[in-house]
């Protein structure tokens, strides 16, 4: 299975981004996840992406994707497994998710996610025409007027906040993968090509600070070869 949903055992440190007195909080991750759903690759469509993330949002699951099912021996008794990367299966898998939160200058606040969509298209063509699904990523919902900076120098404000989730035309391996984020890494975040790395899906939480609104409907579906 190489699309798997994976559930923290500690609800207490919820796999999510936290807002909390206008400030972004880190929360430590619990150590024993539950697989909850897996995909084989021929499973996996634009659609059923699209529908897994509206249920995410709709009912508030406190889950991720991972890239890879556990290992049968490294789940314990009572379905429990620890996200390392001796504890995972490293099957090639026909997907990737691309996290972008880079500053761009053109970027703005009421920018909708297919708008957001075209400012990484015109910095990766390859994905002009690629079917893909997009949301605002957890950044995305809170408004940040602090200075990025380390890379540009431009308020936060300008980042473009973004996930895009894309099939391939085959399985490749985690390595390739990992080598085509390494190339584009001035665009995408990297460190979603670790198999262990979870792949952040759901609600982000914000406490006495306020939320961001987009335009239109955050999840944008694009089949293959539409523009």
């Amino acid at each position: 299975m190489t699309l798997s949903i994976w559930e923290p055992r500690d609800k207490t440190r919820p796999v999510r981004k936290l807002y909390k007195d206008g400030k972004k909080v880190d929360i430590k991750w619990s150590l024993y996840w539950r697989e909850v759903k897996a995909y084989k690759n021929e499973e996996i469509t634009l659609s059923l992406i699209k529908t897994l993330k509206t249920k995410i949002i709709v009912k508030d699951l406190n889950v991720c994707l991972g890239s890879n099912s556990p290992k049968d021996e490294m789940v314990n008794d009572i379905g429990e497994f620890r996200r390392t990367l001796d504890s995972l299966k490293n099957e090639d898998r026909n997907w990737v998710l691309l996290d972008c939160d880079k500053c761009y200058p053109e970027v703005h606040p009421q920018m909708s996610t297919r708008e957001r969509v075209k400012v990484l298209e015109d910095r990766l063509p390859i994905l002009r025409r690629q079917g893909l699904v997009a949301w605002p990523s957890s950044s995305g919902y809170f408004l940040d007027d602090s200075i990025d900076v380390k890379e540009t120098g431009l308020s936060k404000h300008h980042r473009l906040n973004l996930h895009i989730f894309i099939l391939l035309d085959k399985p490749e391996r985690a390595d390739t993968i990992k080598n085509f984020l390494a190339r584009h890494k001035d665009n995408l975040d990297i460190s979603l090509g670790v198999i262990s790395q979870p792949h952040i899906i759901a609600n982000p939480i914000f406490e006495n600070t306020p939320k961001h609104t987009y335009p239109g409907q955050d999840i944008y579906l694009r089949e293959e070869g539409e523009c």
